[in-house]
C-alpha cells in the first residue's frame, strides 16, 4: 500500500501525503447526509434491532436511514392528526 501512496504523491500532484490516502484534500470524503444533524442514543430490545436490520437490508438502506424514515412518517402522521 505504501508503494501506491508514494506513486500517487509523485504522479498526480493533487496534494496527497505520503502514506495517507483520502482526507488530505479539501472536500474529500463523503458529504453530509443531513445539514443540521444531532446524535441520538437509543436503547432497544435486541430482537427489535435485528428486525430493523432485516427490513433495512431488504429495502437497501442502513438501519439509521430506516429509523429516520420511520420517524419522519410518524411526525407527518402526527401533524395530520392534529385538529
Amino acid at each position: 500500500m505504501l508503494a501506491i501512496s508514494e506513486s500517487l504523491s509523485d504522479d498526480t500532484g493533487m496534494g496527497f501525503r505520503k502514506g495517507r490516502l483520502g482526507g488530505a484534500r479539501r472536500g474529500a470524503g463523503r458529504p453530509a447526509v443531513l445539514a443540521e444533524r444531532v446524535s441520538v442514543t437509543l436503547h432497544m430490545e435486541a430482537a427489535d434491532r435485528e428486525r430493523l436490520g432485516t427490513i433495512a437490508t431488504a429495502r437497501g438502506v442502513s438501519v439509521s436511514d430506516l429509523i429516520r424514515q420511520l420517524i419522519a412518517a410518524f411526525l407527518r402522521r402526527s401533524h395530520e392528526e392534529r385538529p
